[in-house]
């Protein structure tokens, strides 16, 4: 950039332990006071761009500025005055040419690079930079017009550039020369197209010369004020080759905010690169310096997720490797209060997620559960948090004895991380939970509390299909309301607990034979299908029977639509084991006026038929045989589905299929 400076330390790629890219990396987004050496530096600074804008001379002074600066201003108003009587009169090319004289025989001393501009009026010592703006700052206030140029290696002045074009070069532009070879070409445009600076088009398009040529090359026109950021970047250059990284960064952040350049942006990269390398080398970690990092390239994908691994890398060193919470709540709080970028979930819920852990492993359950409820509502797909919060749970469970707050907790757990109702341990808890509950509201004689834990067990089965419930489980509450019925003599009562408790499980032996005590006791005049064998006939009668008599009202409606027409038999099952019926071919027709046509046995006969919409009962029947009678459990315009029976012979009874037939029989 300037006549001054040669990068030397790691300028172009620096390997840290999981590739660090060179990015633009910005550490204050505005200054604060930790940027500035000293308060009038600070003062200029932040009149920057205000009504009351600092003078020109200020904006080089700052740098380096100290007591003995105070009285740089009222030197050059001295020589300004001076060149003023002196070049009143004379015309523009001889005035240039005085004041260019009286420059270097009063002020200009020795060339240095490592030179600034208080050095001018202290040492005498310069470079291109320094001279070029004691030359601007003279000519500004003396009105005479000029431009300032800045190459790769040289700044020098134009005077009056509209008309006699008086070059001011205030050193060989040979000197201090920077070597720009393929390796910083090639990362400098890299660099420019990470962060979208470079289009893809040009990148794919254009030779690395050209692309250096037309980004870097180029003479360009800059502001006094740019000059001055050039001033500061020159600073930040030689602490950067002295390897002082945090001092370099600090210029290239005031140098930017006076000139907002690509390679300035680049350095302060490289600045911040070695910062973050030798934060990990020494394990002393700076949250501003990641949020710095993030918030320079939120346009680059690549660094984007290298800050994520660096993020995630000191998360381990600060929770698992060598905890200290603090300090790593510190260098979150640090971190995230200067980020800017807007996506920052992958951070949080890394945050929280690594923070529960660790309060889980100091047996904090309390406080993991509520920093990992904050990471799963971040990213509730994160099987890490899932695994962390269902072992935290299962925890507490281990020395839950009060069943009914067990009922309560596992409400809530579920409530905030519904994941858990799809694992089998805390499905079974729950149904544990209920169970023993209902029990123990029966063996108090609160029949009330009992019924109702029995019917939340109930609404927790039919809205969670996917439970197993532990059939042991089920028996226990179910027997707990049996038996304090029976004992009640409200055997109604004990009936349909009992009977529900064998829809769960239909081979639970106790409820059984409760059951059957119910019988006993009516004299034997009841048979309760649950207590049947399972393939017997008459169970599958009872439970037709009971379909029915729960959907009556849908079955009714069918059937007034799709009875009427051709049936034909094509499957029947009696006890379990299907019978053919290829050879035993069974139709029948439903007509009008209660007519029936039907063949079977090999014979076509007729006769009437009714519907018994009360059980959703279909009755053939003729002069020579028993009725035939259909329970309708399904009809539908091609098929229906039932138990069939003839007579009142309900022990003899079948399941049965019928597919609708068209046209002729």
């Amino acid at each position: 950039m300037s006549c001054t400076i040669k990068h030397r330390y790691i300028i172009t790629s620096v390997v840290i332990y999981i590739g660090l890219l060179n990015c633009y990396c910005g550490i204050c987004s505005t200054p604060d006071s930790a940027l500035f050496s000293s308060l009038f530096e600070q003062r200029v600074f932040l009149q920057l761009g205000s009504a009351d804008a600092p003078e020109p001379v200020e904006l080089f002074i700052a740098l380096g500025y100290s007591n003995e600066n105070e009285g740089i201003p009222s030197k050059i108003n001295e020589t300004v005055q001076s060149l003023q009587s002196r070049t009143d009169k004379l015309p523009l090319s001889k005035k240039i040419k005085i004041i260019y004289k009286t420059v270097q025989d009063e002020y200009l001393k020795k060339y240095t690079e490592d030179a600034y501009f208080n050095d001018i009026f202290e040492s005498g010592n310069f470079n291109c930079v320094t001279a070029s703006a004691l030359y601007a700052i003279l000519l500004s206030y003396l009105n005479i017009p000029y431009v300032i140029k800045e190459m790769p290696d040289h700044v020098y002045l134009i005077a009056d550039q509209d008309h006699t074009g008086f070059l001011i070069e205030s050193t060989l532009p040979t000197k201090g020369v920077v070597a720009f070879d393929d390796k910083f070409k090639s990362s400098y445009i890299e660099f420019l197209y990470n962060n979208k600076i470079i289009s893809a088009d040009e990148y794919m398009n254009k030779s690395l010369e050209e692309l250096f040529a037309s980004h870097y090359s180029s003479d360009k026109t800059v502001t006094l004020t740019q000059l001055a950021g050039i001033h500061y970047y020159n600073k930040g250059a030689v602490l950067y080759n002295k390897a002082m990284f945090s001092e370099s960064l600090k210029n290239y952040e005031k140098a930017q905010l006076l000139y907002d350049s690509d390679i300035i942006a680049y350095m302060k990269s490289n600045a911040i690169t070695n910062i973050l390398y030798q934060e990990n080398q020494n394990r002393k970690y700076q949250g501003k310096t990641l949020a710095g990092y993030v918030n320079s390239n939120d346009a680059n994908a690549m660094a984007l997720q290298y800050a994520r691994d660096y993020f995630n890398t000191v998360t381990n060193e600060l929770v698992i490797n060598h905890p200290d919470i603090d300090a790593y709540d510190t260098y979150f709080r640090d971190f995230t209060g200067n980020i800017h970028i807007a996506d920052t979930a992958d951070f949080y819920q890394t945050y929280y997620t690594f923070r529960g852990l660790y309060q889980y492993s100091i047996f904090d359950y309390y406080h993991a559960l509520l920093d990992l409820k904050k990471a799963w509502q971040i990213n509730r797909e994160n099987i890490r948090t899932q695994q962390l919060v269902a072992e935290i749970i299962a925890k507490y469970l281990v020395n839950e004895n009060n069943f009914r707050t067990g009922i309560d907790s596992m409400t809530v757990y579920f409530s905030v991380f519904p994941f858990l109702k799809k694992d089998n341990v805390f499905q079974q808890f729950m149904i544990y939970c209920y169970a023993r509950t209902a029990s123990a509201c029966y063996e108090l004689n609160d029949a009330k509390q009992g019924n109702d834990i029995i019917q939340k067990m109930e609404s927790f089965l039919m809205n969670n299909p996917g439970v197993t419930a532990n059939e042991s489980h089920i028996v226990h509450a179910y027997a707990g309301a049996g038996m304090y019925y029976l004992e009640k003599n409200q055997h109604d009562l004990a009936e349909k607990y009992l009977r529900k408790g064998l829809q769960y499980v239909p081979d639970a032996t106790d409820l059984k034979y409760m059951l059957k005590s119910i019988i006993s006791i009516r004299g034997n005049s009841y048979v309760y299908a649950e207590i049947l064998p399972d393939k017997s006939g008459m169970k599958v009668y009872m439970n037709a029977m009971t379909y029915a008599r729960e959907n009556t009202a849908v079955i009714n409606a069918t059937v007034s639509r799709y009875l009427q027409g051709t049936w034909e038999m094509t499957k029947l099952v009696r006890e379990g084991e299907e019978v053919p019926v290829g050879g035993t071919l069974f139709l029948f027709r439903i007509l009008n006026n209660h007519k029936v046509l039907y063949t079977g046995k090999g014979k076509d006969e007729s006769g009437t038929w009714k519907y018994n919409e009360q059980y959703c009962i279909l009755e053939l029947s003729n002069d020579n045989e028993a009725a035939l009678h259909l329970i309708i459990n399904e009809i539908s315009p091609r098929l229906l589905k039932g138990v069939v029976y003839t007579g009142e012979v309900f022990d003899q009874s079948a399941e049965v299929e019928f597919k609708a037939v068209t046209g002729d029989w």
